[in-house]
């Protein structure tokens, strides 16, 4: 029944049309995702699980190998203060002064 502006009655109209009924998604978009989810989680897996190729990290706390030399011990240091030199002796000779 329409609105009718002239009506007496002051009651709502209470019935409805019925929505359309919703599309629902197809099932395959479901199985794409979870494919697409175990596909990455593999990868991820696959990289972070076993040993590095590089044996020789820079985060190793091993020593290094026995192949390499060991650092040169430092040589001895030179004394703080040089000792004072001492006059030549004298010989005998006479000296002149300006």
């Amino acid at each position: 029944m329409a609105y009718d502006p002239n009506s007496k009655d002051t009651r709502p109209d209470l019935r409805t049309t019925p929505a359309p009924v919703a599309r629902r998604s197809s099932g395959w978009m479901a199985w794409v995702a979870i494919l697409a989810v175990v596909v990455v989680g593999a990868f991820v897996w696959s990289q972070m699980g076993g040993t590095s190729t590089d044996t020789t990290t820079t985060s190793s706390t091993t020593p290094p190998a026995a192949s390499t030399p060991a650092p040169a011990a430092p040589a001895t240091p030179a004394p703080a203060t040089p000792a004072p030199a001492t006059p030549a002796p004298a010989t005998g000779g006479t000296t002149t002064q300006p």
